[in-house]
């Protein structure tokens, strides 16, 4: 979702409304942003990503990771996972969400907190190099 940001930043307003619509309805993000602003976050990502020049083996799932394009069926479990997650205002909520869709790739929930405690580890200390 590394589109989100660059989208919210040009669009505004306007994209704080889809926001705020994703949040209260948990309908498709994507196709929200498509009807509301003729683009979607998933393109953009995939333009940050050629952009950035990052590998096929990081570019393709992030811009395939809500099962469109070309190459879905190769993007990786953990982007889609990711993309679950929406609710800023309750972490236990996409904690949940979370959790059920790691279901389906057959985590159970203490694989899922023991990947989510691994993760915010590993989230700080890139906090950390970033603030220095």
């Amino acid at each position: 979702d590394i589109g989100v940001p660059l989208i919210s930043l040009c669009k505004g307003a306007a994209y704080g409304k889809v926001l705020e619509q994703w949040r209260g309805t948990g309908e498709d993000l994507m196709l929200l942003e498509q009807q509301a602003l003729d683009l979607n976050h998933a393109e953009v990502s995939t333009l940050l990503c050629d952009h950035w020049s990052f590998p096929d083996s990081l570019r393709n799932p992030i811009a395939c990771h809500h099962g469109e394009g070309d190459e879905a069926d190769s993007a990786l479990p953990a982007v889609a996972l990711v993309s679950c997650l929406r609710d800023i205002d309750d972490p236990g909520e996409d904690l949940d969400r979370l959790v059920e869709a790691a279901r389906t790739l057959g985590l159970t929930p203490d694989d899922v907190m023991a990947i989510v405690g691994e993760s915010l580890g590993k989230a700080a200390g890139v906090d950390k190099g970033l603030a220095a």
